[in-house]
């Protein structure tokens, strides 16, 4: 599940010129941790938020100052108290299916990034405005 909602997350935001940078949970992740300055902003994803390498990940990162933003299942959970801003997504019940499958519905996590999406242009287009009349208030004649 947390795949689906990163790939959404990333093809969404690709679209506005913004690249966000994949990290898989392996090992990898704390060679990309050493990379990372205070101005990067890592969005965390996680349905438990009980995760332990993605604890520990956001425990490396809160030591090297880096904004934290969770996203996780409308819940208490270690992961949501370690990062800077949290976002919930309201828990839904497990479905069973005809072949004894367990089926959760996503949605939520999608209408999430398109509100996160969204608010992001509405933020770009907000500082370009203001960068504009910033540029014509320091205008002499």
């Amino acid at each position: 599940m947390q795949t689906s909602i990163k790939r959404e997350f990333k093809r969404i935001f690709m679209s506005a010129g913004k690249i966000p940078f994949d990290v898989p949970s392996g090992e990898e992740v704390f060679n990309v941790i050493q990379l990372m300055t205070d101005q990067d902003l890592c969005i965390l994803i996680s349905v438990s938020g009980e995760n332990e390498k993605m604890i520990q990940t956001a425990r490396q990162l809160r030591v090297r100052g880096i904004k934290l933003i969770s996203m996780t299942k409308n819940q208490e959970n270690t992961l949501a108290h370690l990062c800077d801003y949290q976002l919930y997504v309201e828990a839904g019940g497990y479905v069973e299916t005809p072949i004894h499958w367990q089926y959760e519905s996503t949605t939520s996590y999608f209408i999430l990034i398109d509100i996160l999406f969204l608010k992001y242009l509405e933020y770009q287009n907000r500082k370009e405005q203001d960068h504009a009349v910033g540029e014509l208030g320091t205008a002499t004649v």
